[in-house]
């Protein structure tokens, strides 16, 4: 059920708070998904995401060192179809820093709910995406083409410098392709035409 040998089902099978409901698991029938928090519990298991479905119960360690417990943080974001393959993926808001928040995205492609990996990006924490930052760093995660798109906009002189790299779904691994990396110089004015620094993350799924 759980990479938390101490969690026992009896514990999370009820939300404790809001749930989403969405079909995760692929099967065509609607799943309970929600997150539960608890503090004393042991180390890397003090924030589980849950996904209870008409077959099983299954959880995922969102404790890994990162995760924020401030803010209301870690919480459920949202149900997506990242990928090509059936059941949508979980996404959920796991830490915020002093501009920048991040994500985490959770997939039962497998069979089993487990965090997306993806090649380590600049400056992002492994297994984790960007999104939100100031004038002088923006950040931002969403899909073209059945690709998921990491940009970034960093103030280079009187403008911005926007990279845009993709990563390919596809279960637990999503594989970067580097040729279809993309860099732009643009005007700070122009910042607008790259819609996704202005939308939650992966809010074109």
């Amino acid at each position: 059920m759980s990479e938390c040998p101490g969690v026992k089902a009896a514990e999370i099978s009820r939300p404790p708070g809001p749930s989403s409901s969405g079909d995760v698991d692929g099967d065509g029938h609607s799943d309970s998904v929600y997150v539960v928090v608890d503090r004393a519990g042991e180390p890397g298991c003090s924030a589980l995401v849950v996904v209870s479905s008409r077959a099983s119960l299954e959880a995922a360690a969102l404790d890994d060192g990162v995760v924020s417990f401030e803010l209301g943080l870690p919480r459920l974001s949202s149900l997506v179809n990242i990928d090509s393959e059936e059941g949508l993926e979980v996404v959920v808001d796991i830490a915020v820093g002093a501009s920048t928040a991040f994500v985490g995205v959770f997939s039962m492609a497998s069979g089993r709910l487990e965090r997306v990996r993806s090649t380590r990006l600049p400056n992002i924490p492994a297994g984790l995406f960007a999104h939100g930052g100031s004038v002088g760093h923006l950040d931002a995660v969403d899909c073209r083409r059945k690709l998921v798109m990491i940009s970034s906009a960093v103030s280079q002189g009187r403008g911005y410098e926007v990279t845009r790299r993709f990563l390919e779904p596809g279960g637990d691994r999503w594989r970067l392709r580097g040729s279809l990396t993309t860099r732009s110089s643009i005007r700070p004015q122009h910042i607008a035409r790259f819609e996704e620094f202005s939308a939650a993350p992966f809010s074109s799924c």
